[in-house]
């Protein structure tokens, strides 16, 4: 790791600052560090190289797509309040303990989780009180759980792990940033192994909403976790080719199969994942399952086993990445 050369500013300085570091532009643990310089003190950026494909050792889906003869599922949740641990929480470390199975992840593991909604059941529980007759106070912990960052702080927590821990809220493309960042950590030499993956759920407020802004669509729940990395044997090796601007990646790119995740789209793979913005997650654990032989080719509709399976992501913002799933 780099360290950045930035002395703090403990006592008020008459001088005229050239550079400004804030890291309190967000709320509820959804943060971001931003840098302003005047552009005579502006200086090239830090490099940041191409993120480095990704060995999956081991992945769990859970939604629509435990409809499929798949060999590494979990269960939803009840809906509804949980006492001990809020809902989303809940499916993201049943996701992860499925996916890791009896194996202890080095401490230094990171976490990356993707959500477009985050915990809708805890945040209609925050909201609820305040929005009542009585508008009473909230409870506190209704609180803490509806930020976005909950689901994998608690993965964490659950299992022991120490490393980076990151939550990305970019819509139907919060997974490709969380195999950007995973990456990108590869790339950096950083060995041990990551849990990366995307979820969202479903409450009635969300489903009677998205019926009256957009009928005729439907709306489901779930998402997936991967381990990528550590000493297991590769199923799949996952890449990252293009998202938006940053990573331009191929106008074309040769795959033995083609899926496409968009907002409105039908058909393959979104009648086995659900339709849900965590959608390109549970797409790519069974892309996995698929290239290592895991999931029966007939099940997809494939004569054969593809070698390769390219996932094209679209965003309602008109956001885009390519991501390929192929065979290690």
């Amino acid at each position: 790791r780099r360290a950045l050369p930035v002395a703090p500013a403990l006592a008020p300085s008459p001088a005229a600052p050239g550079t400004v570091l804030s890291t309190s532009f967000g709320f509820g643990g959804n943060n971001a560090a931003l840098v302003l310089a005047s552009p005579e003190r502006a200086t090239a950026a830090l490099p940041v190289g191409p993120p480095a494909p990704l060995e999956v050792t081991s992945y769990a889906v859970a939604g629509a797509a435990v409809a499929l003869p798949c060999a590494r599922t979990a269960p939803l949740p009840p809906p509804g309040p949980h006492r001990r641990r809020a809902r989303l929480p809940s499916l993201a470390l049943a996701l992860a303990r499925a996916a890791t199975g009896e194996r202890a992840l080095d401490p230094h593991a990171g976490v990356y989780l993707g959500t477009a909604w985050g915990s809708l059941t805890e945040t209609e529980a925050f909201l609820a009180p305040l929005l009542g007759p009585e508008a009473a106070p909230p409870s506190p912990r209704a609180f803490t759980s509806s930020v976005h960052n909950a689901a994998a702080g608690e993965v964490a927590r659950a299992l022991g792990l120490h490393g980076e821990n990151q939550t990305f809220v970019q819509g139907e493309l919060s997974f490709a940033c969380c195999v950007l960042a995973a990456g990108r950590r590869r790339a950096r030499g950083e060995d041990a192994p990551s849990l990366l993956g995307a979820l969202d759920e479903r409450t009635p407020t969300a489903r009677d909403a998205a019926a009256a802004l957009c009928p005729g669509r439907g709306l489901d729940e779930g998402g997936a976790v991967l381990v990528v990395g550590g000493s297991a044997p590769p199923l799949a090796r996952l890449r990252l080719l293009a998202l938006g601007s940053s990573l331009p990646g191929p106008a074309d790119d040769h795959a033995d199969l083609r899926w496409t995740l968009a907002p409105g789209a039908r058909g393959a793979p979104l009648g086995w994942t659900g339709e849900h913005p965590s959608a390109a997650a549970s797409a790519a654990a069974l892309a996995v399952a698929l290239v290592s032989g895991e999931l029966a080719p007939a099940a997809v509709g494939c004569a054969a086993r593809p070698r390769s399976v390219l996932l094209e992501l679209s965003s309602r913002w008109g956001e885009r990445a390519l991501l390929r799933v192929e065979a290690p």
